[in-house]
């Protein structure tokens, strides 16, 4: 995805299913798939205008802020898709 997205549009190539959703984001770009792919990181604005990383869970629908303080420009799942690790600018 290229910044300035506010869907998210996910294509199972395997079920032929094209699924859409719209987190609580705007200007958002996809940093990282966790493993299993049930959660994605975003890098984008909360609702308070605050630049940052959130997951966005494809199951629930929830968002939750990882990082929205201090620099930030991206982000990883660790290997077991318990911890992110984010970079500064």
């Amino acid at each position: 995805l290229q910044g300035g997205t506010t869907a998210l549009v996910v294509r199972d190539v395997k079920q032929e299913t094209v699924r859409e959703w719209l987190p609580p984001l705007r200007d958002f770009t996809v940093c990282d798939w966790a493993p299993g792919g049930t959660r994605v990181l975003l890098f984008g604005f909360d609702g308070m205008h605050r630049l940052g990383l959130h997951v966005f869970d494809l199951e629930t629908g929830n968002t939750v802020a990882v990082r929205t303080s201090g620099p930030v420009s991206d982000g990883a799942w660790s290997a077991t898709g318990d911890i992110v690790y984010s970079s500064g600018e």
